[in-house]
């Protein structure tokens, strides 16, 4: 029997509660997002973020992306390009989501490229929440209640990466004990899959067993 241990992906899910330094948050999950176009397996891919403040994350998005990327992101040496059939598909994705772009959307296929976008949707039935968007789109979805977004995730398949931004360690134990995934950074994007020391895989349909450090030799 050969040992086999195998790290996937998923639709990553970006909780935003009400008591969150909201422009921490924006920041750090725009960043997360747009890092190498969008296509890393532990890329943010969504936000679950409380409604009553959901416009002011929205526009702060907006001032990240601008900030990052400066205001025409196709001249910035910060983003990346995707090949032409990853274009063709994202390219798809924009068009019908039924949502409300908040900045970007958008695209020059015969250069590969597409606007980092951030786009406000009012319901899970979004077909930008039905498949790993895997690009340089993030879609933010208000709701109701902490319980709500609990439910929303964990009524899916389990993430790879799960990003929680609260100022409550009450409510940051609280999602991570009632949510399953396979890793978590909390008030940032990406950094547990970085550290050294730290077994990184899935779980679910995410994957299963662990690497990096110690744990690649024990896999």
């Amino acid at each position: 029997v050969t040992p086999c241990t195998m790290e996937l992906g998923g639709k990553n899910p970006v909780f935003v509660t009400a008591d969150a330094d909201l422009s921490l948050a924006a920041k750090r999950t725009i960043w997360g997002r747009m890092l190498n176009a969008g296509q890393q397996c532990i890329a943010p891919d969504y936000v679950l973020v409380d409604e009553k403040v959901a416009d002011k994350f929205c526009e702060l998005t907006k001032y990240w992306v601008e900030k990052m990327y400066g205001k025409d992101p196709k001249t910035s040496g910060n983003i990346g390009r995707i090949n032409a059939s990853q274009t063709n598909r994202i390219i798809g994705l924009l068009s019908g989501h039924g949502g409300k772009v908040i900045v970007g959307g958008g695209h020059d296929k015969a250069a590969n490229y597409v606007d980092p976008t951030v786009i406000l949707v009012d319901s899970p039935s979004s077909p930008l929440l039905k498949e790993e968007t895997f690009g340089p789109i993030l879609t933010v979805l208000p709701v109701k209640s902490l319980d709500a977004a609990i439910d929303y995730v964990n009524a899916g398949e389990k993430p790879l990466a799960l990003y929680i931004f609260a100022s409550s360690t009450a409510i940051q134990n609280r999602i991570i004990t009632s949510t399953s995934s396979g890793g978590v950074t909390v008030n940032a994007t990406l950094f547990h899959a970085g550290h050294p020391d730290f077994p990184f895989g899935g779980v679910g349909n995410s994957g299963f067993g662990v690497y990096h450090g110690k744990h690649t030799f024990e896999c």
